[in-house]
């Protein structure tokens, strides 16, 4: 019984549609009168004759229309990000010990070299200290030696005189001769032992700066690891800073995009937390290469960002502008028609009642509107909702719009535009009986 139902279902949808497109037998007949009105001259002749007047007068089809008017209109790529920080870097002490001090927390704006935190140096004042003092001592072995060596020098010269008028022997000047070349050697390793200990001393002031772990740049603090009290060791993360007086997108380009793509183009983007903002920023960095498994190259959009509103980790949306014109003519997106001879467009005539089709060559397309070219000029009235379903020359209503007294005049003539199963309905009827 459902197949039963199912298949009378379909038959009547069938015939409606063809009584609707004129072509279908006339209503009011039963399937056994269809085969004896065959049989009829006459009442086939006259059922041809309406369905000739039907398509003759053409069926009113109510569409919506716009104007065509002259616009700016811009090609543009989306591509989707998160926002980064300009800079960002994660601050380790280049030394271990305990942490002593923590001047910042989380959030706190920090300038160039500000002091964040503070390690234990007790140890390392100590040994600063020692060094100074081996210094110090090391200083004073020199001025020693170097007194004793002139010392020595002086008695070498006035040996070397004596030697010279026969009062001293030639051993003792050979010997003073030995002395000075000792303590020349004794001096210069003081002084050897000197850089020694100055260097060691350095090393102890570098490594006693060492536990003040300061910014490398102006930022914010954006994560502390540890507090106060900690025993950490070289290169265990105390802080994160971040610069995001600038942030930046980063976007992977298609390969059919990257031609169009380049560097210093301007870009909009907007984020979910700002949805009526709009934010310019220019595109700073491209990849020169592509990667071979995506086809993506990567670029980088920079934006400013000095209220601080834009936040890393933010999803964006990039908006770049390849292309723009300005004072073109532009016709809704749903206007256009494609057909085997191209695209086209219904353009309504003076009276308003029939259209007639326009070739046109489509373009850039921007905010539900697209470029075209073609005979067409500002202000003449197109058909957008229902272009898909009228012809060159059709009658048509506008909706919104009172009917029209051709169309009052259509349903008169073609009997079938009126109410369900009226006009035509009972003039069948009439001649069935």
């Amino acid at each position: 019984m459902k197949r039963v139902a199912a298949t009378l279902v379909i038959l009547a949808l069938a015939v409606g549609v063809l009584y609707y497109l004129g072509i279908g037998p006339p209503l009011g007949l039963g399937p056994f009168e269809i085969g004896a009105a065959k049989n009829k001259p006459e009442q086939r002749n006259s059922g041809q004759a309406n369905r000739g007047r039907g398509r003759r007068g053409g069926r009113a089809v109510t569409v919506k229309a716009a104007k065509v008017r002259v616009g700016d209109v811009e090609a543009t790529l989306s591509y989707v990000g998160s926002l980064a920080p300009n800079a960002a870097v994660t601050i380790a002490p280049k030394t271990s010990g305990r942490v002593a001090k923590l001047f910042v927390t989380v959030g706190e704006r920090v300038k160039e070299g500000q002091l964040l935190g503070q390690l234990a140096k007790d140890e390392l004042a100590e040994e600063l200290r020692e060094a100074q003092a081996s210094l110090r001592v090391a200083q004073a072995t020199l001025k020693g030696r170097q007194a004793e060596l002139q010392n020595l020098k002086r008695r070498r010269q006035n040996v070397k005189v004596l030697a010279g008028k026969e009062l001293v022997s030639r051993d003792e000047v050979n010997n003073l001769e030995t002395q000075v070349l000792s303590a020349e050697a004794q001096v210069d390793l003081t002084k050897a032992q000197m850089l020694q200990m100055q260097a060691r001393l350095d090393n102890a002031r570098i490594r006693l700066a060492h536990t003040e772990v300061r910014s490398p740049f102006a930022g914010h603090v954006s994560r502390r690891m540890v507090d106060r009290g900690a025993l950490v060791s070289a290169s265990t993360p105390l802080f994160e800073v971040v610069d995001i007086d600038r942030v930046k997108v980063g976007i992977a380009v298609v390969e059919g995009d990257y031609r169009r793509v380049s560097l210093g183009q301007p870009v909009a983007v907007k984020v979910d937390a700002y949805p009526d903002k709009r934010f310019n920023g220019t595109i700073t960095r491209m990849s020169p290469i592509l990667n071979p498994r995506t086809r993506t190259a990567e670029a980088e959009i920079e934006l400013d960002n000095p209220d601080g509103v834009l936040k890393p980790g933010m999803f964006a949306r990039t908006t770049i502008v390849v292309e723009r014109k300005r004072g073109v003519l532009m016709v809704p997106e749903a206007s256009p028609v494609k057909t085997g001879a191209g695209y086209g467009v219904f353009r309504l005539t003076d009276e308003g009642s029939k259209v007639e089709r326009v070739e046109i060559t489509p373009g850039l397309r921007n905010g539900g509107w697209v470029e075209v070219t073609g005979d067409l000029r500002k202000g003449d009235r197109i058909v957008t909702l229902g272009s898909s379903l009228v012809r060159h020359g059709q009658r048509i209503r506008i909706a919104g719009d009172g009917p029209r007294a051709g169309s009052r005049r259509g349903r008169r003539g073609s009997g079938r535009e009126g109410r369900p199963g009226g006009g035509r309905g009972r003039a069948e009827r009439t001649q069935n009986r």
